[in-house]
């Protein structure tokens, strides 16, 4: 039996020595042409006007950017039991919830960890195919005061 498909009631029944009936294996399916994935918002050291003062600091909290990218991404494929798509070219778009304005020239670049994590999940074959929208924005009251980036990754065809 696929350890996937048991439920924690077979496990206990298993655990008992009861009998446990097969069931089918859960079928991967291929990814759509559009992917939704929820991050957190990525770290103050990340952003390209940030003040750190050692580059420790920095390195730090792009690892754990690329981390958070590419834990999310993997998560949202299971979760959906989809096959990892490894797109060619893609385009995406970025959606930032936060308390107040940010300037937006700087949004997409404060990102570019976040690429690499989707790199590392197989979304995309390499983030040089990558073609990245102008980030938009949804404060205050809008964003009923979450703090989170919504990626919107659309398969592009040649």
């Amino acid at each position: 039996m696929n350890q996937e498909t048991m439920s924690q009631e077979d496990v206990r029944k298993l655990m008992a020595g009861e009998h446990v009936p097969r069931r089918p294996a859960a079928r991967s399916v291929s990814a759509p042409n559009t992917l939704t994935i929820t991050l957190p918002i990525p770290p103050k050291s990340t952003h390209p006007n940030a003040r750190s003062a050692h580059w420790r600091t920095k390195a730090g909290g792009v690892k754990k950017q690329r981390a958070d990218s590419a834990t999310a991404a993997c998560a949202m494929l299971v979760c959906e039991r989809l096959v990892p798509p490894q797109w060619e070219r893609a385009e995406v778009e970025a959606t930032f919830y936060l308390p107040r304005r940010q300037d937006s020239s700087n949004l997409n670049e404060w990102l570019k960890a976040t690429w690499d994590g989707l790199q590392d999940a197989k979304i995309i074959l390499n983030d040089s195919g990558l073609t990245v929208l102008p980030a938009k924005q949804l404060t205050a009251k809008a964003a009923n005061g979450e703090r989170k980036l919504v990626l919107t990754i659309r398969k592009q065809t040649a």
